[in-house]
């Protein structure tokens, strides 16, 4: 089978591929998210109650700002003198008023949750797929993020499939890695880009209801509806452009980097194992 089997690699070394990915993701894509959030609250400030998304580039946790419009003491809340022009402006300003650690602000707490979810996620998916075989997409469709694990995953081994294939070798380089994992996690971002809005808007409705101590909380067909009256067919695509930014660049960073160390795992035990055959006919 392409790519060698789960049991080519050991249990903590699967841990170990899959965690690099996910801390990499993390640290290169949470600067843009921190931004974003900053640039949000510079327009439409964030009042007590009020509830965010935060994501770290491997799943979204939802916020409740803790504080009021005058109370700059959090980090989502604070502004430097002035306005943020744009993303690369508040890159630059945040870093050299607040210090270069303000970029991965409530990083830490999130990671906390995030790395063992992906642990868990890419060890289940290697041992499914390792199972089921290559074919028809089943295995993405039993993991998380239903549909666009499905989506993602069939795009990224239909490709590798076609790429093994075509080169006659049992692995990728890490530009071909990464170049599959931006490209199917781009497709994915955009097919289900509907679901995602809904989503965000049903978890925020759900924050702020809970904060307010509220026990009514509206259904997600009556939250689609509404939005669909208050804001036309357009409002399920809204955000496209960002989403594919964010998406496609964390997927090829976390799929090419746990690939990578796979494989180099997978060489390793390979040499090993020859090293004490050859001691052993010795």
């Amino acid at each position: 089978m392409p790519g060698g089997t789960f049991e080519d690699i050991t249990a903590v070394q699967q841990m170990v591929s899959s965690c690099t990915g996910a801390i990499l993701t993390s640290l290169l894509v949470t600067p843009f998210d921190v931004v974003k959030i900053r640039l949000q609250s510079q327009k439409v400030p964030l009042v007590k109650g009020k509830c965010f998304l935060y994501c770290n580039g491997l799943m979204d946790h939802l916020c409740t700002c803790l504080n009021g419009p005058s109370n700059n003491g959090y980090w989502y809340k604070r502004q430097v003198p002035g306005h943020y022009k744009g993303t690369v402006d508040a890159m630059i300003q945040i870093t050299r008023i607040e210090g270069m650690r303000s970029l991965w602000s409530g990083l830490p707490p999130t990671l906390v949750m995030a790395v063992p979810a992906t642990v868990v996620y890419f060890s289940c998916y290697e041992h499914f797929r390792n199972l089921f075989g290559y074919s028809a997409g089943l295995t993405p469709t039993l993991l998380r993020d239903v549909p666009f694990s499905a989506f993602y995953w069939f795009g990224y081994e239909s490709m590798k499939s076609v790429i093994l294939k075509n080169t006659m070798s049992d692995k990728m380089t890490m530009v071909e890695s990464f170049s599959c994992g931006a490209l199917s996690g781009g497709i994915a971002a955009i097919l289900t880009l509907p679901f995602d809005v809904i989503k965000t808007h049903r978890q925020i409705s759900l924050g702020e209801t809970r904060v307010k101590g509220s026990t009514q909380v509206t259904s997600t067909l009556r939250l689609i509806i509404q939005l669909y009256h208050r804001e036309g067919m357009h409002a399920l695509f809204a955000g496209l452009v960002p989403r594919v930014v964010k998406v496609a660049p964390a997927c090829a960073i976390m799929i090419s980097s746990y690939e990578y160390f796979k494989n180099y795992f997978k060489a390793r035990n390979r040499e090993q194992r020859l090293g004490l055959s050859e001691a052993s006919m010795d």
